[in-house]
């Protein structure tokens, strides 16, 4: 374990073993760029190595994530678009300044109420009628020894089933659509969800 917890740490190792194990997120990329549109103002919550962001328009795009070690990879290697680090519970964003928000393999390492104040301030930031798309690990998927060790390698504590991850949207979002997937041999649960207006 202390093996895949320094790898997890090393953006470009995790990186790379990961567009293995998820055959270059092909499946994944398919289904952001299908739901979200190329040139509006976009936020990646939690962007990681910034593997989606050549699915927006660089001047359109904004990458935040927590660990500086990633952000100054995703810098290197996306060196038109925009990354900053910032933690999700608490965005310095004006309000409603994103059209669309895309939360990617985030919410499996945050508890409930950590979680829930992540998805309140991606609320605040995100227009009337905005789009959200959440893509997590889902507990089914640790059936198989591959799976298990991705989710060790990933060192998400709260990987959740697909109707947990709905309690913790609905009071915030309106989900107009939901599945399951997989992307390589991860298995993932999406949520295209609209936000609700603030009552």
């Amino acid at each position: 374990m202390n093996i895949i917890f320094t790898l997890s740490k090393l953006p470009w190792t995790f990186h790379f073993l990961r567009k293995i194990l998820e055959l270059n997120y092909v499946q994944t990329k398919e289904k952001i760029r299908h739901y979200f549109d190329y040139a509006v103002p976009t936020l990646d919550l939690g962007c990681g190595t910034a593997e989606f962001c050549r699915c927006f328009a660089p001047g359109a795009y904004l990458g935040i994530d927590i660990f500086a070690q990633y952000i100054t990879f995703a810098k290197k290697r996306r060196p038109g678009y925009a990354f900053v680090v910032a933690s999700g519970q608490d965005l310095c964003l004006q309000s409603k300044s994103f059209s669309q928000i895309l939360i990617s393999g985030v919410i499996h390492h945050l508890n409930d109420e950590i979680a829930r104040h992540l998805l309140k301030e991606a609320h605040r930031v995100l227009v009337d009628d905005g789009k959200l798309l959440l893509i997590e690990d889902i507990t089914a998927s640790s059936t198989s020894f591959l799976s298990r060790l991705i989710h060790a390698m990933d060192m998400g504590d709260h990987i959740r089933e697909k109707e947990e991850y709905e309690r913790l949207i609905n009071k915030l979002f309106k989900i107009d659509e939901s599945f399951t997937y997989y992307s390589g041999y991860c298995h993932y649960g999406l949520w295209l969800m609209r936000k609700l207006k603030e009552s």
